[in-house]
């Protein structure tokens, strides 16, 4: 799936929408439509921007990658490019994740799966009052989701320096330089 549009709505009655059929969907101040792309299909692009009105600067924006963290201001919108890993992936490979902010929609542009839109779109599944978020909110949570990943990633990377750091205390017992680095990296750790 290329392009896939949720609109939220605060009466509970959230849906899919097709863009095709509904190119410009109502949105107020009870309804918030997330639009998340997982590639740049310029035709898919144009879809999403004229369903929000974005600005053509905003359409050329989100057509290109260029991996790097950067902020675009539009008269109506924001778009906010982000550095994004996966938790799981051993070599932590840099995803691009630009975000489109407006009064009542988010665009998410991303190249293939990405493991912060899968899970903060687990976290939201049960909710029933996302109409009522205004953009800003929504995006938060979606920053959060991405922050969480560097964070188990990190987590990860810091399991296997511990084991490093225990094979080479076994291994060198009675060097004292490496018993020093192991107390001093973890107290970093810690804080």
């Amino acid at each position: 799936m290329t392009l896939r549009a949720i609109l939220y709505d605060a009466r509970g009655v959230d849906r899919e929408v097709d863009l095709r059929e509904e190119p410009s969907p109502d949105l107020d101040r009870d309804r918030l439509l997330w639009l998340d792309l997982d590639d740049r299909d310029v035709e898919d692009l144009a879809r999403a921007s004229a369903a929000i009105g974005l600005e053509p600067e905003g359409l050329r924006r989100l057509s290109r990658e260029d991996r790097r963290a950067r902020i675009l201001r539009l008269p109506k919108s924001v778009v906010l490019t982000l550095g994004a890993v996966d938790p799981d992936d051993a070599d932590a490979r840099r995803h691009e994740l630009d975000i489109v902010v407006g009064a009542n929609h988010v665009i998410t542009v991303h190249e293939g799966p990405l493991a912060a839109i899968d899970a903060f779109r687990a976290e939201i599944g049960h909710e029933d009052q996302l109409g009522r978020l205004d953009a800003a909110a929504f995006v938060a949570g979606l920053i959060d989701a991405v922050f969480a990943a560097f964070f188990q990633q990190i987590e990860s990377i810091e399991q296997d320096i511990d084991a490093l750091d225990e094979l080479a205390l076994r291994a060198r017992s009675e060097d004292s330089f490496l018993t020093r680095v192991l107390t001093l990296r973890r107290r970093i750790a810690r804080l």
